[in-house]
């Protein structure tokens, strides 16, 4: 909806996120905040994103190892061949 658009555009104003996507399922929108502790986080979180209009619930998950991160997600290149050109085209627009 575009209340849902309008919250992840604010997400993505704060500075310290640095991942903001809309999805379909238990999390309208799920972002990532970069924070030097969990009391920035904590505070974060309590006193800046659940005062943003339209946020009616946060789920906080601290990530402390990260084996792989992809920056730049594609199609692998097997299912990219089995797209028809004529859909691979007006997917890339």
């Amino acid at each position: 909806s575009d209340l849902i658009l309008e919250v992840a555009k604010k997400m993505a104003a704060f500075e310290n996120v640095t991942y903001v996507a809309c999805g379909i399922g238990q999390n309208d929108i799920s972002i990532q905040v970069v924070a030097k502790d969990t009391t920035e986080i904590y505070h974060f979180v309590t006193e800046v994103v659940r005062k943003v209009a339209g946020v009616r619930k946060t789920t906080t998950s601290i990530v402390p190892i990260i084996l792989k991160d992809v920056y730049q997600w594609r199609v692998p290149e097997r299912i990219a061949e089995e797209i028809p050109e004529n859909e691979s085209a007006s997917a890339s627009k």
